[in-house]
């Protein structure tokens, strides 16, 4: 919606192009990307996979430290770039390198709870746009406690297995396959 070009990077697929100095190589393209495009943004997904070098875990720490210090470095010369809006998210936030979460680097620490039952019923809306509000209700509630990602699994599974057996994807349907939620005090 900002119009400007979105680069998108993880930890992984800079690591699936070979040993370490392959990895390095594809972590600054990526940022030479976002530069070269600018104004971009950069997004980096499961940052978390840097780690971190003041774990206990010894095994790799070379490895770990050479990463993280090259994930620094190129950080730090967007900031000098300007232009380029650095992103990153993780699951994790705990696992990563306090180096790489302070100010000057990454300012912004946002954290997105679950879904309500509103946020639920609208992702619920845009698959099956012909159900009742009722249903999509009573299916939002058997959604709740899950994420986005977790919902939109199920959701494309059954969409799939509808398609498998020429029938159509129904809010009362989908809601059978799911677990039956476990009673809590006041009710079931």
């Amino acid at each position: 919606t900002a119009g400007v070009p979105l680069i998108e990077a993880t930890l992984g697929s800079w690591q699936s192009a070979g040993h370490l100095g392959d990895m390095l190589r594809e972590m600054r393209r990526s940022f030479a990307e976002a530069i070269r495009q600018k104004p971009a943004v950069l997004l980096i997904d499961e940052i978390d996979a840097a780690g971190s070098r003041q774990g206990e875990d010894r095994h790799n720490a070379n490895y770990r430290a050479n990463v993280i210090n090259a994930l620094l470095t190129e950080i730090d010369q967007l900031t000098r770039a300007e232009g380029v809006i650095l992103i990153a998210a993780t699951n994790h936030p705990d696992a990563i390198d306090p180096a790489i979460l302070r100010p000057g680097r990454f300012d912004l620490h946002l954290s997105l709870p679950l879904p309500t039952q509103a946020q639920i019923r609208h992702m619920l809306q845009r698959t099956l746009p012909e159900e009742r509000t009722e249903d999509l209700s009573a299916l939002a509630l058997a959604f709740s406690g899950q994420t986005p990602a977790a919902i939109d699994a199920r959701l494309r599974a059954a969409r799939a297995a509808a398609r498998r057996t020429g029938g159509q994807l129904m809010a009362r349907a989908l809601r059978a396959t799911l677990p039956r939620r476990k009673a809590g005090p006041g009710g079931p």
